[in-house]
């Protein structure tokens, strides 16, 4: 199993405190700075690594953080698409949304800037191409 497995480490990070009387908004921001802060310190605090690979989704502020990750550390980002995470905020917020738009944006540009993309199916592959994702 992946646990037991000596050349994988397994990192915990801090759960987002529960923030109670602050705008959805307010507490949307603070939870991605959170866990971008949270998981930055984590990946430099790692041994300098070939390559970062993040699975998709969740993508705020994961595809983000390893994309700098990589970068800094001269690695190769891969990024491992199960499915939008933008297409799983419609579900709450509806495909209308800002919030929806600024998602899928932000996973279509960043798609394109990994150095390898795989992902579930021939199927998804041909959705990834048509945003420019190879």
């Amino acid at each position: 199993t992946i646990s037991n497995n000596n050349n994988i480490q397994i990192s915990n990070l801090k759960s987002f405190p529960n923030l109670k009387g602050l705008p959805e908004v307010v507490v949307y921001a603070l939870k991605i700075l959170w866990q971008f802060g949270t998981l930055l310190v984590c990946l430099c605090q790692l041994p300098k690594p070939d390559f970062v690979c993040v699975q998709n989704p969740p993508s705020i502020p994961a595809i983000f953080t390893t994309f700098l990750i990589a970068k800094l550390r001269g690695a190769r980002l891969i990024i491992d698409w199960h499915n939008y995470g933008y297409s799983m905020l419609a579900l709450k917020h509806g495909l209308k949304h800002w919030i929806v738009h600024l998602c899928q944006r932000y996973e279509f540009l960043l798609g394109q800037f990994a150095d390898i993309n795989i992902c579930v199916s021939d199927t998804f592959a041909k959705n990834l191409n048509v945003h420019l994702i190879k």
